[in-house]
């Protein structure tokens, strides 16, 4: 699967914010947490970026804690970010039937992902996370939005911009 197949907005939003979360966890010598919050702060604004990074970090933390191992493309490398695995959609797909109230497909999937479980954890972080997600994407501006190639920066153009001095 490619990302060109995920039809969601949002999944396509939150898609680097999960490989981050998970980078994070696997190669903490990354520092790929950084990443994870300056994506959703760009995408969504910082109140709600930033809450939207620290939910899918726990939703990360969450299944890793159960001891599942997740497959998940390399954020920073350039061949590998167009492929989507079968894990990151799981996880997506989860997300987005909680998101949509489709509780029998969330369990479905979430069994899926979790090798036959549900577990409370991992439900209370992923709802936590669809809470915190709307229907329409980041950076929603009105009826005219088509989709991720409308997101845009939400950085001030006009902010001062800071320099070292020696």
């Amino acid at each position: 699967m490619t990302i060109d197949d995920l039809n969601d907005p949002v999944d396509r939003a939150l898609l680097p914010i999960l490989r981050h979360a998970v980078y994070a966890f696997t190669c903490p010598e990354r520092c790929a947490w950084r990443s994870a919050y300056m994506i959703a702060a760009e995408r969504w604004g910082e109140p709600r970026g930033l809450a939207l990074a620290h939910a899918t970090i726990d939703l990360v933390s969450a299944v890793l804690s159960k001891d599942i191992t997740l497959e998940i493309q390399d954020p920073l490398d350039v061949q590998q970010r167009s492929e989507v695995t079968e894990q990151e959609h799981q996880i997506l797909l989860m997300v987005r039937f909680m998101r949509q109230q489709d509780k029998a497909n969330a369990r479905n999937v979430m069994m899926q992902l979790c090798d036959g479980h549900i577990y409370a954890a991992v439900v209370r972080a992923a709802l936590a996370l669809a809470s915190r997600l709307d229907h329409t994407g980041p950076n929603h501006t009105g009826p005219n939005y088509t989709g991720p190639d409308q997101i845009r920066s939400v950085r001030n153009a006009n902010a001062p911009r800071l320099s070292a001095v020696s």
